[in-house]
């Protein structure tokens, strides 16, 4: 993501997929990132895609019984490779 005073660009492997501007959004209300925000990384579980890829339809739609036990137990876990900010 590209964060400038005016605009932010969201990209996926260097190619823009979404952008706003304060321009666009200055009509409809406040540009809402003119201070600090934080990132969060969110280990997010369920939904439509992982039953699409592996047919599990049960216990829960899209996780074996041995992930979901593994959540029930916290011991699940994300290993985040890298997250890169920068600030020009």
């Amino acid at each position: 993501m590209d964060w400038t005073p005016d605009s932010l660009t969201f990209k996926y492997d260097g190619r823009r997929v979404f952008g706003i501007s304060r321009a666009f959004i200055s009509p409809k209300g406040k540009w809402a990132f003119d201070n600090n925000k934080y990132l969060i990384l969110n280990f997010a579980v369920g939904g439509v895609y992982p039953a699409k890829v592996n047919g599990i339809k049960e216990p829960y739609y899209g996780l074996s019984a041995s992930t979901l036990e593994q959540i029930r137990k916290r011991e699940a876990r994300m290993w985040v490779d890298w997250v890169k900010v920068t600030q020009d």
